[in-house]
């Protein structure tokens, strides 16, 4: 680790007297988070150096080591990487770190850095936090429209012995557990255990009955599936893990003894809590006074602290959370919104691809629409001028039809107008001359001679 504070306390060792000495190696120890060795590496000194230093600082009560925190940690095989020799000496602020403390934020001031180094460590010793999944526990139902209901064929207590299957505990209101050989899965052992309805007859003995119809088969994880801070933030994930170890398990059970089980439903299991530690000794030394097995942290919905693997003495407390996101908050924060900024800076840059991408579609489409839009209403107004065209020349035509044809009605109106005056008109003058000559003869006129009558002329 090479940064600007831990730079600084090298500068504080290198310059300083006893007291700036232990100021430079329990700011590297307790608030860089390294161990002896790292330490000896980062000031170019003897191992045994920096160790004469711890063991005065252990003296003088700066600093104490804290050994139920690394007895928990052989049990979890969880020993930090860097450590040559496998082990490593975790150590926590003392009664009179106070001391320590203040000189560091003198120092720092001196420098104009105060605040610029976080007085926190999640863990003694460097240690990164780890979330453990726990309380796995699944109940599974035989199928009941299968053959035999889903039970296995037949087998004799002995049979059921050969393949590890043998009575668990005793009797409870008239059923017993059997216990089968547990079931490798990528996230450990599942234990397994068979319900069968045991009753007694007259002489006490136990008579088996049939195996349960209802939730027969029950899995439980007992160890814990560790997983990192930035895998707890994925819940899915963890979900996506748990269902398969669980899968395998339910295809062993089917293949290995012959039963046919409904798919495990998550209303017929325990939700799983999210376990993690965290150094704080106020919360500690809180819990302590409590005197009470679990706690539910004031305004923290859905955590409970307790003071399981003893180490409340030691300034640690375990916390057991409903969700691994809240356990991840709790164990590194500053690791956890690291995580959750990386996610959101790669979905948010997921999005604007995506954005991006949209818009040079939209724009494409719209383009390729504005195009089509053009071509259809050009070739509309080409089809509408057309068919204007042609309806003016249509209308034309049929007005001149029109035309032609009042124009002869017309005429053969006149025509009949005319000839019918001309015979009226004739009739006329035939029926005058008639009576003209009617009145010349009733006259009886002799003619002189060589005198010629008008009639003689029609």
């Amino acid at each position: 680790m090479t940064n600007d504070s831990a730079t600084m306390a090298a500068t504080w060792y290198a310059t300083g007297v006893r007291f700036q000495k232990m100021t430079a190696i329990y700011h590297l120890l307790i608030n860089e988070n390294m161990i002896a060795e790292h330490v000896s590496e980062f000031l170019g000194v003897h191992k045994g150096t920096i160790s004469r230093w711890i063991k005065e600082m252990t003296r003088e009560q700066y600093i104490e080591p804290a050994r139920n925190f690394l007895e928990h940690q052989k049990e979890l095989e969880s020993v930090r990487t860097g450590s040559k020799t496998g082990r490593f000496k975790p150590y926590k602020a003392g009664v009179r770190a106070g001391v320590i403390r203040q000189n560091i934020t003198k120092l720092q001031d001196n420098v104009g850095v105060h605040g610029s180094i976080a007085l926190h460590t999640p863990l003694p010793g460097g240690v990164t936090p780890h979330i453990d999944i726990h309380r796995l526990d699944w109940n599974i139902a035989a199928d009941s429209k299968a053959p035999r209901r889903g039970h296995p064929h037949s087998r004799s207590l002995a049979a059921w012995a050969r393949m590890g299957v043998k009575p668990h505990k005793g009797v409870v209101r008239g059923w017993q557990f059997f216990s089968a050989p547990d079931i490798e899965s990528s996230i450990g052992p599942w234990k397994v255990y068979f319900r069968r309805k045991v009753s007694t007859d007259d002489d006490g003995n136990l008579d088996y009955g049939d195996w349960c119809d209802g939730n027969v088969i029950r899995l439980t994880l007992p160890g814990r599936m560790i997983v990192t801070p930035e895998e707890a933030l994925d819940e899915s994930g963890i979900n996506q893990r748990v269902a398969n170890a669980l899968f395998h398990a339910h295809q062993e059970l089917m293949r290995v003894y012959g039963w046919t089980l409904t798919l495990p439903r998550q209303k017929n299991a325990q939700q799983y809590e999210a376990g993690t530690l965290r150094y704080d000794p106020l919360l500690a030394d809180w819990v302590m006074k409590q005197g009470k097995g679990i706690i539910e942290l004031p305004d923290a919905p859905g955590i409970t602290v307790d003071g399981s693997h003893k180490l409340l003495k030691e300034g640690i407390v375990h916390l057991d959370c409903e969700k691994p996101q809240q356990a991840a908050f709790q164990a590194t924060p500053v690791v956890t919104l690291e995580a959750m900024r990386r996610s959101i800076e790669t979905q948010t840059e997921a999005f604007a691809d995506v954005v991006n991408q949209s818009i040079e579609t939209i724009e494409e489409r719209a383009v390729n629409a504005t195009s089509n839009i053009t071509d259809g209403f050009r070739t509309e107004l080409g089809t509408l001028m057309v068919q204007m065209n042609n309806s003016y020349e249509e209308l034309l035509a049929r007005e001149e039809e029109r035309r032609i044809a009042e124009e002869g009605r017309r005429n053969e109106q006149w025509d009949e107008a005319f000839e019918a005056d001309r015979a009226a008109f004739r009739d006329r003058m035939n029926r005058i001359a008639d009576r003209f000559q009617n009145a010349l003869r009733q006259r009886a006129i002799d003619p002189e001679e060589g005198q010629t009558m008008l009639t003689d002329f029609f």
